[in-house]
């Protein structure tokens, strides 16, 4: 069993198992080592699903912790999983060492899981490395979110040295479907951050990833298309794209609620054409 590193690291293990047992989806299996635990699950409709509440009692990531995330959503089974609260990278203040978070997903037949964890804030002189691997059935459906704050503008705190690592492979029936990667740091050299194919000088951006197969139509586009243009602030930008049963909706901007609000606002849209019912949001989120 993993325990933490050093004196100054922390080692985080969070396993979850989902099952539909008797049309409700339960959580069959819960392993956890170090500070990750697991929220007693809510079930907020009648059609089953489970909203599960991830807990990370440090608040954030200190220089040298790795965090592990697996969810497993068996057939048929239908999990939402989020966080009370955003997520922080804290500086590492001429400390050596990375912060780590490593997720993997794997979505069964006809399951459907929403990671939707808050915001990252991802501190000045912070060094993030993300990876996260989803494994998906043709027939499952896939909602997730990723939302990176870079800096703490309201403390006048810009992101100006460190560096983010953001790796992402999607498999559908183990065949590789989608890829991401940003390798990205401030500096002369690196002109992300301010080029126009980059940052734009934003210090938030957010993607929200929208699998199923009943999205390969045009007018899914069309219509999340509308909504976003009609309630995205002038200073921010946004886009939606599709490969295949694929949509992916991005922000570019400045504001953390606005990202989160235009991404669930898509989220919303996606588990409705889903499910055929309308979408419930999590209650920390309005707490």
């Amino acid at each position: 069993m993993h325990q933490h590193h050093s004196a100054r690291s922390w080692y985080g293990l969070l396993e979850i198992d989902a099952q539909n047992i008797d049309f409700r989806t339960r959580l069959t299996r819960i392993r956890h080592t170090g500070p990750l635990r697991v929220q007693r699950p809510f079930y907020p409709a009648e059609d089953g699903q489970c909203h599960a509440y991830l807990l990370h009692p440090p608040g954030g990531m200190a220089c040298g912790d790795t965090l592990d995330f697996k969810i497993n959503c068996a057939n048929q089974s239908h999990l939402l999983v989020t966080t009370p609260a955003a997520g922080k990278i804290y500086g590492n203040k001429g400390l050596e060492g990375v912060q780590k978070q490593n997720i993997f997903l794997k979505v069964g037949e006809d399951a459907i899981l929403e990671w939707l964890p808050q915001e990252t804030i991802v501190f000045d002189t912070s060094h993030l490395e993300q990876h996260t691997e989803i494994h998906l059935d043709k027939s499952a459906s896939l909602i997730a979110m990723d939302i990176q704050c870079l800096g703490r503008r309201l403390s006048g705190e810009s992101f100006l040295t460190g560096s983010i690592k953001l790796n992402l492979k999607l498999k559908v029936n183990e065949q590789l479907f989608h890829q991401e990667r940003l390798n990205a740091f401030p500096s002369k050299e690196n002109e992300i951050f301010k080029s126009d194919a980059g940052f734009q000088n934003k210090s938030v951006t957010g993607t929200l990833l929208m699998y199923n197969q009943s999205f390969e139509t045009e007018q899914k586009l069309d219509d999340l298309w509308q909504q976003l243009e009609s309630y995205c602030s002038k200073d921010s930008l946004v886009s939606i794209t599709r490969k295949g049963a694929l949509i992916i909706a991005r922000y570019l901007g400045d504001k953390p609620e606005e990202a989160r609000n235009l991404l669930t606002l898509c989220r919303n849209a996606a588990i409705e054409s889903i499910t055929g019912n309308t979408a419930i949001e999590p209650r920390i989120w309005n707490t």
